[in-house]
């Protein structure tokens, strides 16, 4: 999505864990229920992926190019799946947590964003390295609708992304892919299981 300048708002870069195809659409159709259900935008404001890491352009410092080079040294040497985990609440925000070799992605995440130029941002609206962002905590505090979906999945991608959040805490953001690489590992040994429609 193209960002118009004229929009206000805080304008971070974000590197994110990008699922499949497949994991996306199953947590797209649960955020979906839970907007249905709580009439927040805080469920549908992000796209399906994991924040690593935040980081945002010096002043007066020029544009960085971003190339898919510094995203695949990213992946080398992590190995292992990826798996749904219990709901995280954390700075007022729920997320689908997920397990695996995050916390090494998001330091290897903010060592790519370094080396672009960019400084760490102390102050992103969304915690990295959790999970997968599902809605605001005070929309679900009487308890989500349903169980979240077993996630699983090693084939994966990283996502470099200029993400301009709304000037409301988790109301809006409007986001511009800048680079990707994928993780292509074959299939996963325990696939998601789809939620039930009804």
């Amino acid at each position: 999505m193209q960002i118009d300048k004229a929009e206000r708002g805080l304008l971070r870069f974000m590197l994110a864990l990008s699922p499949p195809g497949n994991v996306a659409r199953d947590l797209s159709l649960y955020r979906a229920s839970l907007f249905s259900r709580f009439a927040d935008a805080s469920s549908r404001f992000m796209p399906e992926v994991v924040p690593l890491a935040f980081a945002r352009r010096p002043r007066d410092a020029a544009p960085s190019d971003f190339s898919r080079a510094e995203l695949d040294l990213a992946w080398e040497g992590i190995s292992g799946g990826f798996s749904a985990g219990l709901p995280v609440d954390s700075r007022g925000f729920l997320y689908l947590g997920l397990r695996g070799p995050l916390e090494e992605l998001s330091r290897r995440g903010e060592g790519v964003l370094q080396g672009l130029g960019l400084v760490i941002a102390d102050d992103a609206p969304l915690a990295p390295g959790l999970g997968f962002p599902l809605c605001a905590s005070s929309s679900a505090a009487g308890g989500l609708c349903a169980p979240p979906p077993a996630l699983s999945f090693r084939d994966c991608a990283l996502v470099v992304a200029r993400v301009r959040f709304g000037s409301t805490a988790f109301s809006a953001a409007a986001w511009r892919e800048l680079a990707r690489a994928r993780r292509p590992t074959g299939p996963s040994q325990t696939p998601s299981r789809r939620l039930a429609r009804g």
